[in-house]
């Protein structure tokens, strides 16, 4: 296999515990393993470090502006292919990379102006909103290729610039199967975990907590679940700027003694306790929901366990293959009555055993990072392919 050498770079603070580190960390990682040689440019390291023989380049510049002139700095003709993941600002680095006749790729998990939308940072919407209209074109149209995790960015993007659809790939996130599988003392973990009572149908959030993430109708629907059974729990671990709000729900609540809060949850952690659930949850904006793939479902399936998400054409295949129940109608009713339908179906369908073959068989970081190498290999070589 032909080996390059790869700048990749991420204006993301890696000091953050999140899946967007573990993202960043599983993909160098992962190419390094492959032969690749990598230079990870970012603003600082944090607690969580890539492999050894990853060469780490801090700019220490924690504004986007500054760490786009850094970063452009330290891009010399020695690279075969420059590799970034997607920021708003990111534009003297990609000029500087074009000029010095370098391979672009372009890594988008969303897109920027939805969820800066959604936020209640007035400065963020701002320049999202002049991000979209003149900076990201620019970005998209000048990177030889743009990987997407889930088909309908590049999509829509294409369509919104009419810009060349051959210049889109979709590669989904991954999940490490190693360290996310299936619990076989469950009840001992549960004890643990302090998860009580352990013999009771434990379902869970696990993740960062945004205002797309539909806690009000989860929660909402959790209490007219818990005032039909009295068998359910519920629990929650992540941190966010909905914390507040969740914090605030479960103080009214009558069922607060049955909804367990730990935040923050390190992700260090958190695969414990998704591997002592029955059924996750990855509710989401629906404007949002098919633009992002999120990690904490694959996480989920890799651990055995099945999740309830917003439903939307471009997971149909997760929905099919046991991975994932989809709603089309996000009321607290629709999500009560899927959670209590899937309870009862939950060991006569055995949907944990097919989500975990269908991760092993098609998510694996593995299997994610060789198809990322290979098309980064194409770049070099002057290929093209279709979305």
């Amino acid at each position: 296999m032909e080996h390059l050498k790869i700048a990749y770079i991420t204006y993301y603070d890696l000091n953050k515990d999140t899946a967007a580190t573990e993202h960043i960390l599983s993909v160098v990682n992962g190419l390094s393993a492959l032969g690749h040689q990598i230079d990870l440019i970012i603003p600082r390291l944090a607690d969580r470090k890539p492999d050894k023989n990853i060469n780490v380049i801090e700019t220490g510049s924690k504004i986007s502006i500054l760490f786009d002139i850094a970063a452009s700095k330290k891009i010399n003709k020695a690279y075969d292919i420059v590799y970034i993941r997607d920021y708003m600002g990111a534009n003297k680095l990609i000029n500087t990379t074009k000029k010095r006749n370098i391979p672009i790729c372009i890594e988008h998990n969303g897109l920027i102006l939805e969820e800066a939308m959604r936020s209640q940072d007035t400065k963020y919407k701002i320049l999202a909103i002049f991000d979209s209209k003149f900076t990201l074109p620019r970005r998209l149209k000048k990177a030889d290729v743009n990987i997407a995790v889930t088909p309908t960015i590049g999509e829509y993007y294409v369509k919104r610039y009419n810009l060349n659809p051959n210049n889109f790939i979709h590669i989904p996130n991954g999940v490490d199967i190693k360290r996310f599988h299936p619990e076989k003392n469950l009840h001992s973990l549960r004890r643990d975990l302090e998860l009580i009572p352990e013999n009771d149908f434990w379902i869970g959030y696990i993740g960062s907590m945004f205002p797309w993430h539909m806690f009000e109708t989860l929660i909402g629907g959790f209490e007219l679940l818990a005032s039909q059974r009295k068998d359910v729990m519920l629990f929650l671990g992540g941190s966010g700027p909905e914390l507040g709000l969740i914090k605030k729900i479960l103080k009214s609540s009558e069922y607060a003694n049955r909804v367990k809060l730990i935040s923050p949850l390190k992700i260090s952690e958190s695969h414990k306790y998704i591997r002592a659930l029955d059924i996750g949850i990855a509710l989401m904006d629906p404007a949002i929901a098919k633009f992002c793939w999120q990690v904490k479902i694959n996480h989920n399936a890799a651990s055995g366990i099945p999740t309830i998400i917003t439903h939307a054409d471009v997971f149909n295949d997760l929905e099919k293959s046991g991975v994932a129940v989809g709603l089309k109608k996000l009321t607290k009713e629709s999500f009560a009555k899927a959670i209590d339908n899937l309870i009862v179906d939950y060991v006569a369908k055995d949907f944990g055993y097919l989500a975990r073959i269908y991760v092993e068989q098609n998510l694996s970081w593995d299997i994610i990072v060789d198809k990322i190498s290979n098309h980064l290999i194409s770049v070099v070589g002057g290929k093209k392919w279709q979305m």
